[in-house]
């Protein structure tokens, strides 16, 4: 029968109890048999001593008491034959395991009950230097497995402890992304809030210019069309984000304020250079302000990090994509404080416009990089074409 509460697996021997077990128990019986013809009831003893280590990983304190046991039984019987050394190194196993798979509290009644066993069976038959090598052996084997046990148990603790330093960061990088999903959230409001009112402008112009001028009207409904469009892209945008918008409706930034951030670094000490490259293309008022949170924050990290250094930001203006890069030298070691949370809003905001974002440290300089497409592929986020019908989520 298997104890209750305890699958039959658990009891199963470990190849490494088999592996020790095993060849002491050949030669204990060999030992008893060949040499010393001992009684059957010794061999049985002998028996029990080395077979028990099959579940000394399993069951190490029991383990350990029921050798120790069978072991003082079966020393009165070897009398006057000197005892088996298998048996002896049996039982320096068997304490050892049950010091350092259990633990000090656990065996350490174990101890005292090995040393009085030695003193009361050998102290007839052995010498005194004898006894005291056994119990100094003894003891030995004990306090290296006490060492070991100590040692398995600040390595699960301080894996413990690094596992929930792991789990804390992943938590505040998930807050600090979302926070940031929040910020673009409330910002696109704000161009979609400045598109339609455009379209409401343009609206009652063209009504009121209907009859007078037809291709002034005309204009006008191209305007309202074009600031739809923008519109609906920006607005679902803010719908696959899943925020709720706030009721801030202050202009948001574009890359022609650009120089007014630089300006502003300047102002308070830091030497910024500003590159330009390829023609000047106007963009949608979403992409316009994710290029220029990207520099403002990537600028805000170089002044943070690497004060009184150089900045360089360049804008390239390709056939289809705005680049954007901002570098500055760091030495030979960099260390983004914060976790790198801003970069993790950076990608955020640039990967919902279908971009990407690169950053490092090569040969000493530190380089953010973002490449944002000019038409962004809506269906990478998982927004719906402008086509489609809009629909909010529910609450």
């Amino acid at each position: 029968m298997w104890p209750r509460g305890r699958p039959r697996d658990d009891w199963a021997p470990g190849w490494l109890d088999v592996a020790i077990a095993f060849p002491l128990t050949v030669f204990a019986q060999a030992e008893l048999v060949v040499i010393h013809r001992s009684a059957p009831l010794s061999v049985v003893l002998s028996l029990l001593i080395t077979g028990a280590l099959l579940w000394r990983s399993r069951a190490p304190v029991l383990v350990a008491l029921v050798v120790v046991g069978a072991f003082g039984i079966q020393a009165p019987l070897m009398d006057p034959a000197p005892q088996v050394m298998a048996n002896g190194l049996a039982v320096l196993v068997a304490v050892y395991a049950a010091f350092a798979l259990a633990g000090p509290k656990a065996a350490a009644p174990l101890l005292l009950v090995g040393v009085l066993s030695f003193a009361v069976f050998e102290a007839d038959q052995a010498t005194e230097p004898a006894l005291v090598g056994d119990v100094v052996a003894t003891g030995a084997v004990a306090a290296v497995g006490w060492f070991v046990w100590r040692r398995r148990h600040q390595i699960d603790s301080q894996l413990a402890a690094f596992g929930a330093q792991l789990r804390s960061a992943d938590s505040r990088a998930e807050e600090a992304v979302a926070e940031e999903r929040r910020r673009i959230a409330r910002e696109l409001h704000d161009v979609v809030s400045h598109a339609v009112t455009v379209v409401v402008l343009q609206a009652r112009g063209g009504r009121s210019m209907l009859t007078r001028d037809p291709e002034q009207t005309r204009a006008a409904l191209d305007a309202i069309e074009l600031s739809g469009q923008e519109a609906l892209v920006e607005m679902r945008r803010l719908v696959t984000l899943l925020r709720e918008p706030m009721p801030d409706t202050a202009p948001q930034p574009r890359m022609s304020d650009l120089g007014a951030l630089v300006a502003e670094a300047a102002a308070s000490g830091a030497h910024v250079d500003v590159a330009f490259h390829g023609d000047v293309v106007v963009l949608s008022p979403g992409i316009e302000l994710t290029a220029y949170r990207l520099a403002q924050e990537a600028l805000t990290n170089a002044l943070s990090h690497a004060p009184g250094t150089p900045v360089q930001i360049e804008v390239g203006y390709g056939p289809s994509s705005l680049t954007l890069s901002v570098c500055n030298p760091v030495g030979d070691a960099v260390q983004v404080e914060g976790g790198g949370y801003g970069l993790l809003g950076m990608r955020e905001r640039v990967e919902l416009y279908g971009g990407a974002l690169e950053y490092g440290h090569n040969a000493g300089v530190w380089t953010v990089r973002g490449t944002l497409p000019y038409a962004a592929p809506l269906a990478a986020r998982g927004v719906s074409p402008v086509t489609a019908p809009l629909s909010l989520p529910t609450p």
